[in-house]
């Protein structure tokens, strides 16, 4: 706007002093001259406010889709948070199932059997605090979720809180399982229980704590155009 502004004003001198000279060598055409200034200046003005208007409506669109772009990178992102933490408890529940923790028992546990329970059971708590962490961040920065955001928002909270009472008992007790020990404080944790144990009923729990959960949160993502 202000460049095309400036355009003129240097065609305007231009053209004023062109008329000027030409009064002083031709003094019985200022009349024409002036006119003929006056229809080219309307001229440019009328190109100058056109050419403002239509700038103007491609920067606008301009940014809007560059907003887009942005918003759309956000979803992607948060998205790729949500499956990292997913992966991160569906690999715990694995592996703290192959070393023997699908239920309670009666054998001695060894130094790796232990050492597995520990760290699987530190990187189930991280997976929990991150769910929770990506609730609390739809409830901070709603916008770009849009209409979404309490939907995204309730669909995290509900897996926290189902994370949160599988490590209930383990965060009460962390000392409950030791090598030498065996397993068998487990059998009243009934969460704990339920997240690594096998049968109809474990899946079914597992699914409704955290894959449904998982699933409803990524469509509703997918739904803002994330990804299309």
């Amino acid at each position: 706007m202000e460049l095309a502004w400036l355009v003129i004003a240097i065609v305007l001198a231009g053209a004023l002093a062109v008329i000027v000279v030409g009064a002083l060598m031709a003094p019985d055409r200022q009349h024409d001259m002036w006119v003929e200034l006056v229809s080219r200046a309307s001229q440019l003005i009328v190109l100058a406010v056109a050419g403002s208007v239509v700038g103007a409506v491609i920067h606008d669109r301009d940014a809007a889709r560059e907003d887009e772009r942005r918003r759309q990178a956000f979803l992607l992102g948060f998205i790729g948070e949500v499956e990292t933490a997913y992966t991160q408890v569906k690999t715990a529940r694995r592996l703290l199932r192959a070393h023997g923790f699908d239920h309670p028992r009666q054998a001695r546990l060894t130094t790796e059997q232990v050492a597995g329970y520990r760290t699987q059971l530190a990187l189930l708590n991280e997976a929990e605090l991150q769910f929770e962490t990506l609730a609390r961040r739809v409830q901070a920065v709603p916008g770009p979720f849009g209409a979404a955001s309490a939907v995204v928002a309730t669909e995290l909270g509900a897996i926290h809180a189902y994370l949160n009472r599988v490590l209930r008992d383990w965060q009460s007790e962390p000392t409950a399982i030791a090598e030498g020990g065996t397993s068998m404080p487990l059998a009243g944790w009934l969460s704990f229980s339920q997240f690594v144990g096998y049968g109809d009923d474990a899946e079914r729990a597992f699914r409704e704590g955290v894959t449904a959960h998982v699933e409803a949160t990524e469509l509703e993502i997918h739904r803002l155009g994330a990804g299309s």
